[in-house]
């Protein structure tokens, strides 16, 4: 579920991110949806990132933006693999912002040619999922850096657990009573 929603901001994110630096203007969709073309706009050209990044005037920005994205979904992951199936949702949401996007604009994809649309999906989706681990350029570092410091800020475990009661027995817990005499080792209320 942290990697579906790692995947799901990191897509939102990364989409408006590349909007606001490549300074796309609005595009036209119909009435509820108008308000998410950042969005849309941004898959987009999330989707078009091997064009953007061969480009020597917006390389930077498509780089920047990928970067970006790996940061902000490194902290949905626990590990270094948890950071690669982020970056994998990341990906299929482009896609589907994408792909809605074009259905949006052109109804008529859908209907058209099977066989065109098919290639269509598959493509839109292969690509999104190919460069959304651009990402884990960033991501897997600072997954690495945040999985050390939860370990450092977790208690250490205790070295040795062991209760030896005054008849003899001895026990490998913390146990509030005797099994052999019946004799009360400690209150309820003390922590162990």
């Amino acid at each position: 579920m942290r990697n579906i929603v790692g995947g799901l901001v990191g897509a939102l994110v990364g989409s408006s991110m590349i909007v606001i630096m490549l300074a796309v203007p609005p595009t036209e969709y119909p009435s509820p949806f108008s308000q998410f073309w950042i969005v849309f706009s941004g898959s987009d050209s999330l989707l078009a990132s091997a064009t953007g990044l061969l480009s020597s005037t917006t390389w930077i920005i498509y780089v920047m933006a990928w970067i970006a994205i790996g940061l902000i979904t490194a902290p949905f992951a626990k590990s270094e693999w948890n950071a690669v199936r982020t970056a994998l949702w990341v990906g299929v949401f482009l896609s589907a912002f994408a792909v809605s996007s074009a259905l949006l604009l052109d109804p008529s994809l859908w209907t058209l040619d099977r066989d065109a649309r098919n290639i269509y999906l598959v493509l839109q989706f292969a690509s999104g999922i190919a460069y959304s681990l651009l990402s884990l350029v960033s991501s897997i570092p600072l997954a690495i850096l945040l999985q050390k410091a939860r370990r450092e800020s977790e208690a250490p475990l205790p070295i040795k657990i062991e209760t030896i009661c005054e008849c003899g027995a001895v026990f490998k817990s913390a146990p509030l009573m005797c099994a052999e005499c019946g004799r009360i080792l400690r209150n309820e209320s003390e922590a162990v």
